[in-house]
């Protein structure tokens, strides 16, 4: 594969793990500094300026988020170039930490998110999908759990309205154990901020609770949550999920993911 070239950072090899999505890689900057470089739509670059400002409040609370550069446009894509965290990914760190984390991204101003509010976006995903993910026709070709769990995420989104949903926070969208790095179980990074928004901080717990398999976060989230809103979360998270492992995963692993889907739209109240 062809190292891109982007002025002032000289670019080695493909990030491989965390920030592994498609144009990331690892590079160094003038000065030598371990950097990661991503190409995103040149059409977000305002609002990933208005998340970057976000960012840099999280980080002066203490939240291990990466800096990030002001982002350029080369060749008609965005590049963002962000600090290199220590850590690796795959593991939870203590739950403690991501706790705090979260709780630190509270009251934090944040753009919208891409093309809508949180809000918007979600009860979106539930009647009809998104582009590229919470897709509904893998549900509707897979089986016949798979059609049920999409005629409850269709009707519970048909019930929802998007003023339902908090705009207060600033929230990840994708917290889960790749995007978080430790050190010896310590929490070190959250990475992979594209998707960050104005949200609901009980979006991620409820998100993270399910990928980490953190049982012990429900009765928090569920305190926290009001439970209509808790209602479309596990819907969504469900549809979500069970699209991905259906599209990117063998069968065994997309069984195992029904099982949990159906766990858990039938623990949301």
């Amino acid at each position: 594969m062809r190292i891109p070239e982007v002025p002032g950072l000289v670019v080695e090899r493909r990030a491989d793990h965390g920030e592994s999505g498609d144009g990331a890689w690892h590079a160094r900057d003038a000065d030598g500094a371990p950097v990661i470089v991503k190409w995103i739509a040149a059409d977000t670059a305002v609002r990933t300026e208005q998340l970057i400002t976000a960012l840099d409040v999280a980080r002066g609370r203490g939240v291990p988020v990466p800096r990030y550069r002001q982002p350029t446009i080369v060749d008609g894509r965005c590049v963002l170039v962000q600090d290199e965290l220590p850590g690796v990914s795959g593991e939870p760190p203590a739950l403690d930490d991501v706790l705090l984390a979260c709780d630190r991204m509270r009251t934090i101003d944040a753009p919208h998110h891409v093309g809508d509010t949180w809000g918007a976006t979600l009860v979106r995903s539930l009647v009809d999908g998104l582009d590229g993910w919470c897709v509904h026709e893998s549900l509707l070709d897979h089986s016949d759990r798979t059609r049920a769990l999409l005629a409850h995420a269709r009707g519970v989104g048909a019930a929802s309205d998007p003023s339902w949903f908090p705009t207060v926070d600033l929230m990840h969208g994708d917290l889960h154990p790749g995007n978080l790095l430790q050190v010896d179980g310590r929490l070190t990074g959250i990475i992979d901020w594209e998707s960050g928004c104005a949200g609901d901080g009980d979006f991620d717990l409820a998100y993270y609770a399910f990928c980490a398999r953190a049982d012990e976060l429900w009765p928090l989230v569920r305190s926290r949550t009001e439970p209509r809103v808790l209602r479309a979360y596990a819907a969504h998270i469900a549809l979500r999920m069970v699209d991905w492992l259906i599209r990117f995963h063998d069968e065994p692993d997309v069984d195992g993911m029904i099982d949990r889907a159906e766990r858990l739209v039938a623990r949301a109240p």
